[in-house]
């Protein structure tokens, strides 16, 4: 059961290819090699805001607040020694000698820790700020004892640079970097982690670990080069196996993986010429291209060895088989490259990159295995590999029986066990940290997770509270409102700690005013506190200035709260209740919105959701609509849309029940299946449309046809996607994990619907 060309254009083209196959060749070799010479422009980016796109109204939020207050990037190196505290001269020893060294860390602007906090004493003619442990040889264990309790009861220490329980010490590095080169991020993290290095021989019984802003986006640089190079040489081991194990002939072999490597240099190359960055995200675009590839390839190869079987040469069989798939492949081609290019309407820019390659390379196997496989094939010595009497032809046989006689019990059993699996999606939460993306064994989510327990507030609301005039941040009105804010955020259970100017004002406060109220209160009087702020900052070290916390003409002030082990839907419940209780309590100059990575990227998860909705939408309809015009029938293109839509529904019901929650990376998993799971569904459709109008066979005989025609194909096309989908499993990077995590369930499921809800759907539908 050989399907045999019927249309005269399509049968023309393959002889053509056969017969010009030398120049095809030819053509080929040029094409991939101009091509693949844009690999070398490829950069990999390791900045962790790649994922917001401009327009966000949080990111520009943040980029005002920065612009305002300066980019604070920093590098954070916690010290905890195994037993005891920080507070003994051996820690205190330890710590003062990492920050002399971390003022050597490239593009460093300051350091900050427990031993040269700012110690603030009044004097009876001056203020005078001198380092909380300026000289540790020379204080006595008592002394130490004294001033640590002292430092514990600052709050603008306490979770700073030292955990409230003093089990913990941290360095605070700023760095400044120009922005000049590519190796900026990767310098300063190296260097700050050959620091830790080194002291962790010294020091065996210290536990250090390293986080901030320069680690996140150092953690992501590295996991993008550790996929790049480990993920691509095994999926191409995995598909010799799984391709060499299907075809069983080495010409076969060689021919279709010399498509799926010259399409993923294709793809990447063309990349490189068009300025396209490499990221977290878009380093699996190489794996997805090896995957999809073969599909087309495997289709061609299999009508072909059939072909042979009769007898036909090797050029008969090549052309023959490509004017029978040109159609079909063209099909599943094209639906595929939109369900990719459909990403370009997700809010996260590296989900549009990624889409644009993958849309590269599937095009470019459309023409390697319509143009070059045949032309290859027919000149490599070529030994029969799979056929109509092989075991996977035979089981196909076998289950077309089966499908055919319980065709009615198979419809609604099916049905009834998608719409179970989908219930499963009303489980679903949106829910995404940017530290969860990365494996639990990983060394920055480790330091994460060390940081939320002893330090909390890994993650940040920050607020750019205005008051309206220059100067009036040191208005008593503003500054009792900003202490008010602060006093209800630190009454939630949630935050760690707040970071605030009116906390300074009262320690300036309690040391330079009268006392009189033996506690620390806010200055009484807009001078008495311009005063103060202005002697502290004129008594800070080298090095440390207040504009980080207040704008040059003091008209507006920084607020950050840090969140301790908090959901995104939590973190977002938190700041609409702030600007809940700003609108009620606070003037207009005040009514600030909270930003921030963590808030951004909490937000960016949901957006992406509702914009990949919208993209399914557009691509089922493109899809649908092509496959009408293509298969000439728009009931049969309506009709493909359900088994290519269910395993979709059902996927997400699965991992509604299985996790309960999804993120930012699996938001992109419905758009882009819906171009992967239709090629199969495109396959057998072409196949007993092709039976029924051109075999005048019944629906039955139909079903048959495409079973024995494509059955096989699907198996092992089915098994290549899920093996490629599998190698991203071991993406160390969880985004891309789920995502292949996801993509083999649903493809899984997909080819269950086109098996056993395909043909008995046709066969109710398409009455004679």
């Amino acid at each position: 059961m050989t399907p045999t060309a019927v249309n005269g254009l399509e049968h023309k083209f393959g002889q053509w290819v056969v017969r010009r196959r030398w120049v095809i060749l030819a053509v080929t070799a040029v094409a991939v090699l101009l091509a693949g010479l844009g690999i070398r422009r490829l950069r990999i980016t390791s900045d962790s805001r790649i994922f917001f796109a401009e327009g966000n109204t949080l990111l520009e939020a943040l980029l005002e607040l920065e612009e305002t207050f300066n980019r604070d990037q920093h590098v954070f190196i916690m010290v905890g020694p195994a037993e005891g505290d920080v507070f003994n001269r051996r820690m205190l020893t330890l710590i003062a000698d990492l920050t002399d060294q971390c003022r050597h860390i490239p593009y460093a602007s300051c350091v900050d820790s427990l031993v040269n906090f700012p110690r603030v004493r009044a004097t009876d003619d001056e203020v005078a700020v001198t380092d909380w442990f300026a000289d540790v040889n020379a204080l006595s264990p008592r002394e130490i004892e004294r001033l640590g309790r002292e430092l514990l009861a600052e709050p603008l220490a306490v979770r700073s640079v030292v955990s409230p329980d003093a089990r913990v010490a941290m360095i605070r590095t700023t760095v400044i970097r120009p922005g000049l080169a590519q190796d900026e991020v990767p310098r300063i993290a190296r260097y700050a982690l050959s620091l830790i290095e080194t002291l962790e021989r010294r020091y065996p019984d210290v536990v250090f670990h390293m986080t901030g802003s320069i680690a996140a986006d150092y953690a992501f640089g590295q996991i993008s080069r550790k996929d790049l190079t480990t993920l691509v040489p095994l999926m191409l081991g995995v598909l010799v196996v799984v391709v060499g194990l299907t075809l069983r002939s080495p010409a076969p072999t060689a021919g279709t993986l010399a498509v799926i490597i010259m399409s993923m240099i294709t793809g990447l190359g063309l990349a490189g010429w068009l300025g396209i960055t490499m990221n977290a995200a878009s380093v699996c675009a190489p794996t997805l291209i090896l995957t999809l590839a073969v599909a087309d390839s495997v289709h061609i190869q299999s009508v072909a060895h059939r072909l042979l079987l009769t007898g036909r040469s090797r050029p008969e069989a090549f052309a023959e088989s490509l004017a029978v798939n040109l159609r079909p492949v063209f099909l599943t081609s094209i639906t595929t490259a939109i369900g990719f290019l459909t990403l370009n309407l997700s809010d996260a820019p590296p989900f549009r990159e990624l889409g644009n390659i993958v849309a590269l390379g599937v095009t470019a196997a459309f023409f390697y295995s319509v143009l070059s496989l045949p032309a290859l094939m027919t000149v490599l010595p070529l030994r029969t590999g799979i056929g109509d009497g092989g075991p996977a032809g035979l089981s196909c046989r076998r289950l077309a029986d089966f499908v055919v006689s319980r065709r009615r019990v198979l419809l609604w059993a099916t049905l009834a066990w998608a719409a179970v699996l989908t219930t499963g999606v009303a489980r679903l939460r949106i829910d995404d940290r940017i530290e969860e993306n990365f494996d639990e064994d990983h060394w920055f989510r480790a330091a994460s997770a060390y940081y939320d327990k002893h330090m909390g507030g890994f993650h940040a609301i920050q607020y750019a509270i205005g008051s309206g005039q220059e100067g009036g941040i040191c208005e008593p009105a503003y500054l009792e409102r900003l202490d008010a804010f602060s006093q209800w955020y630190r009454a939630r259970p949630e935050v760690a700690n707040v970071v605030c100017l009116a906390d300074l004002m009262k320690r300036l406060n309690a040391v330079m005013g009268d006392g009189a109220d033996g506690g620390r209160q806010l200055p009484l009087t807009r001078e008495q506190a311009a005063q103060q702020l202005l002697t502290y900052e004129m008594s800070l070290g080298f090095g440390h200035d207040m504009s980080s916390q207040i704008s040059v003409d003091r008209s507006s002030s920084r607020m950050v709260i840090g969140c301790r082990n908090v959901t995104t839907r939590q973190m977002q419940a938190i700041e609409g209740q702030a600007r809940q209780w700003l609108q009620a309590n606070a003037p207009e100059p005040m009514r600030a919105r909270g930003t921030g990575l963590s808030m951004i990227w909490s937000q960016i998860a949901r957006q992406n959701c509702v914009a990949m909705l919208w993209a399914c939408l557009w691509a089922l309809l493109l899809i649908a609509g092509i496959i009408a015009v293509t298969l000439r029938s728009v009931r049969f293109g309506l009709l493909s849309l359900v088994p290519n839509v269910l395993p979709i529904l059902m996927a997400f019901g699965v991992w509604g029940r299985l996790y309960g929650q999804f993120g930012l990376g699996l938001s992109i998993i419905a758009a882009m299946a819906i171009g992967i799971v239709v090629d199969d569904t495109v396959h057998f459709l072409s196949k007993y449309l092709h039976a029924r109008r051109h075999e005048g066979l019944t629906a039955e005989g139909a079903v048959r046809y495409a079973f024995a025609a494509v059955g096989t194909a699907m198996w092992v096309t089915t098994v290549a996607l899920a093996a490629g989908f599998c190698v991203l499993m071991f993406s160390s990077y969880r985004m891309n994990s789920d995502m292949g995590l996801m993509s083999v369930i649903t493809i899984g499921l997909a080819l269950a619907m086109d098996f056993f809800l395909l043909p008995p759907l046709l066969m109710s539908v398409d009455k004679p």
